[in-house]
């Protein structure tokens, strides 16, 4: 399958995205740059309510991605993300545990067969948000000064963030204004080094996931949903390059 196809298929995916952060160009198709929306509407994220809940210990944090059985395998194997994970397409890590549930389908998603638990240092996990760029412009609270400003910095950015929709253990939207963080990294040496030197350690949770669909109880999951607090305190500059909630 060549690139143009490759790159086709997920532009006509992305653009039947209803969230504004994904509604992505085509005209990028084959090139290493970013994608960069193609029409931005107005988006009033004023009344969103932007915080990070991860899993914390100590210095680590754990954050959570879908594969397919290959993929989970060889990195369970490697100790990393290794062949077939592909560094040269955006990957998508999700601090929030009940977001990956809901994005998977309960790893019933073709693809998203399986669910890791991903350990990264928490020194590495400020460094990604340090970099990083919104996939969304709103004039009232973006620190860019423009829509132009703010869309050549997303194009020249190695990490974007989205802010989604928050949703519960049974994917039940949160409230009305609840936000969910999705890390997006992009770019071969971002994604070489996030792959193969930023894992501390890897943990297939595919089973509880699969008791708790079939159950309806907690189990096993309950520890790592124990494990999740809010994240911080951030720096000012982080603060106003995610947009983040303050208190």
């Amino acid at each position: 399958m060549n690139k143009l196809y490759i790159g086709l298929i997920t532009c006509i995916f992305v653009l039947g995205s209803t969230s504004p952060g994904l509604a992505m160009s085509c005209k990028d198709i084959g090139t290493k740059r970013a994608s960069i929306p193609l029409k931005v509407k107005a988006v009033d994220s004023r009344n969103w309510i932007k915080k990070i809940s991860i899993g914390q210990r100590k210095d680590s944090v754990f954050v959570y991605q879908a594969f397919s059985n290959e993929i989970a395998d060889n990195a369970l194997s490697a100790g990393k993300l290794v062949a077939p994970f592909n560094t040269n397409l955006r990957t998508w890590i999700k601090p929030s545990l009940e977001w990956m549930l809901y994005r998977s389908n309960f790893a019933q998603r073709p693809g998203q067969e399986r669910i890791l638990r991903i350990e990264l240092s928490r020194d590495y996990f400020l460094n990604l948000l340090s970099q990083a760029e919104l996939t969304y412009f709103d004039p009232n609270t973006n620190r860019h000064p423009s829509y132009g400003k703010w869309r050549n910095a997303f194009q020249q950015s190695a990490v974007q963030v989205q802010w989604d929709p928050a949703r519960n253990l049974y994917s039940h939207k949160v409230g009305s204004g609840e936000r969910s963080i999705q890390i997006g990294i992009f770019g071969k040496e971002a994604l070489t080094t996030y792959s193969q030197q930023a894992i501390r350690s890897l943990e297939d949770i595919t089973g509880i996931v699969q008791h708790f669909r079939r159950s309806g109880k907690l189990g096993p999951l309950a520890r790592l949903i124990e494990l999740e607090k809010a994240f911080g305190p951030l720096s000012k500059q982080i603060n106003e390059r995610i947009e983040l909630t303050s208190e």
